[in-house]
């Protein structure tokens, strides 16, 4: 995240997400465990994405999530810092209203918040509306489920073709003579 999100490591430390990682880290390093699933990023959802602003950061409500952008870790990120932020803008600007009536309220207004770092979009350029259109051309078609079984069986297909060179690979190499057994 400190690549994708440009918050210097050597100002703020390490900010990173683990998805399913190969061993279980220190439980003492863990800040939180959330489960998300993806967004999918159909036509549908990309118009309305593009119609977003005129909703976002209205009457006090702020939208976060992937599914604002490419549906990336990133882009939820991204996004909740955005929202955040605005949500700290409608408070300051509520606590200032009130600073006349109190000199905490006063205080608290004038020591406005905002991150060590500048938010901005990864720098990734995914082309959405393209695998969106194409999503929904399988999927209304029935396609996607008659392509998801040829390609099953061409990968199974190929995976016993390169276990049978393999075998054959490895019988030559140690010299052996005999059958060679599979299973797939």
């Amino acid at each position: 995240m400190n690549d994708l999100q440009h918050i210097f490591e050597k100002q703020h430390g390490p900010v990173f997400v683990t998805s399913n990682p190969p061993f279980e880290p220190d439980a003492d390093k863990v800040v939180g465990r959330y489960q998300y699933d993806r967004p999918i990023l159909d036509a549908a959802a990309i118009r309305a994405q593009s119609k977003m602003h005129t909703i976002q950061n209205k009457e006090g409500i702020s939208f976060a999530g992937a599914w604002l952008n490419y549906g990336l870790h990133e882009d939820g990120f991204t996004s909740g810092l955005r929202a955040a932020l605005a949500l700290q803008c409608m408070f300051t600007l509520l606590l200032t209203l009130s600073a006349t009536y109190s000199t905490t309220a006063s205080h608290i207004a004038r020591n406005d918040i905002h991150p060590p770092f500048e938010i901005v979009d990864a720098d990734r350029e995914p082309q959405p509306a393209l695998a969106s259109a194409l999503f929904d051309v399988l999927e209304g078609t029935g396609m996607r489920s008659l392509l998801g079984n040829v390609l099953g069986f061409w990968l199974d297909f190929w995976s016993v073709v390169l276990l049978a060179v393999c075998a054959l690979f490895v019988q030559l190499l140690d010299g052996s003579q005999g059958v060679v057994e599979m299973s797939g």
